[in-house]
């Protein structure tokens, strides 16, 4: 599954034609916009790309190629579920990117791109561990969804830097709260 995370209208062409270029039948592309009542704009953009899709809150309405999460408090249990990600608000300078810690914690490499001073310093980590990569394309998106969907040890990657980060967070909350 490709996970888009808190997603924009600025992110949304480039994630829907990245999603396309992967070409792999089999894949579910899970979408979930920042606001939630964009998801039925959402749905009628997926629907004109020629993909079936449907409401997260809605399962029982069958067979589905993007799923658009309607509901609040899912990214964690999808980024769990996901392979690939993407992590929105990263191509609107406005915004500065969205964190990039839940894909992480998760085990899932991800995306985001090109806007991310909100999220310096955790997506440069990242991005050194190979698990983040900043992109302007969809065809650049696609390409590391494909490169990550080689890479088998990816997941294991994230883990140890969520794990080293949320060290490093709380030894610096527990020498500030003295």
């Amino acid at each position: 599954m490709v996970v888009a995370g808190s997603t924009h209208p600025s992110d949304e062409p480039v994630v829907l034609e990245a999603f396309l270029r992967l070409g792999l039948p089999d894949r579910l592309l899970a979408i979930a916009p920042r606001r939630v009542e964009r998801s039925g704009e959402l749905i009628q953009a997926l629907e004109r790309s020629g993909l079936r899709a449907r409401r997260w809150s809605d399962p029982g309405s069958g067979e589905a190629d993007a799923v658009v999460v309607d509901t609040v408090g899912e990214l964690s249990r999808l980024y769990a579920a996901a392979d690939v990600a993407f992590v929105g608000g990263s191509f609107d300078p406005a915004l500065g990117g969205h964190t990039p810690a839940e894909a992480l914690a998760a085990g899932v490499p991800m995306a985001m791109g090109p806007e991310l001073e909100q999220q310096r310093p955790l997506a440069d980590a990242a991005a050194q561990e190979g698990v983040l990569r900043v992109v302007r394309t969809p065809e650049e998106l696609a390409q590391a969804w494909r490169d990550w969907l080689a890479d088998r040890s990816a997941g294991r990657r994230c883990r140890d830097l969520a794990r080293s980060q949320g060290e490093a967070f709380g030894r610096f909350w527990r020498a500030t709260s003295d």
